[in-house]
């Protein structure tokens, strides 16, 4: 509820994406079987390319169930994407190559600078901001019965 209530407070300060990344050798086989598993959305490829990823693959990320930054996979790319939020709103799977590798994201999900956070990356956050608003209403109220109960017995002292 105090997600909802404060939407505005939670706005995503870079893009954020879902998704599997992998960098393979160049000379690495069986790479158009790769390109189908990293573009599919269905476990089974994604099953397959694991298996694939074990025995041939120099990095492999499965971040399906995370979101990440995509700052942290882009710079993990050997090309320049000037604006990633036009590009992550046409682009949903990205093969590139340098003189080492191959490289091939898939992404399944993406939100942009400005997007509402998914509740799921801010949720600490919330739980953090919850605890501290009763920790100062705790000591609010411990404040104002320790003066009612320091009036009503007529002990206290003012001091300037």
């Amino acid at each position: 509820a105090y997600y909802e209530e404060n939407l505005n407070n939670f706005l995503l300060g870079q893009d954020v994406i879902k998704g599997t990344f992998v960098r393979v050798p160049r000379s690495a086989p069986r790479l158009a079987e790769l390109r189908a598993w990293s573009r599919s959305n269905s476990e089974e490829s994604l099953a397959e390319m694991e298996q694939y990823c074990l025995s041939y693959a120099d990095k492999f990320s499965n971040f399906n169930d995370t979101w990440v930054n995509f700052s942290s996979i882009k710079v993990q790319l050997p090309m320049q994407i000037s604006n990633p939020a036009a590009y992550l709103r046409y682009q949903r799977n990205i093969e590139t190559s340098d003189s080492l590798f191959r490289y091939f994201l898939h992404i399944s999900d993406h939100l942009t600078e400005g997007d509402p956070a998914p509740i799921e990356m801010v949720s600490d956050d919330i739980t953090n901001i919850l605890l501290n608003k009763r920790k100062i209403e705790f000591f609010r109220d411990l404040e104002q019965r320790v003066y009612n109960d320091g009036v009503s017995r007529n002990q206290f002292e003012i001091y300037k």
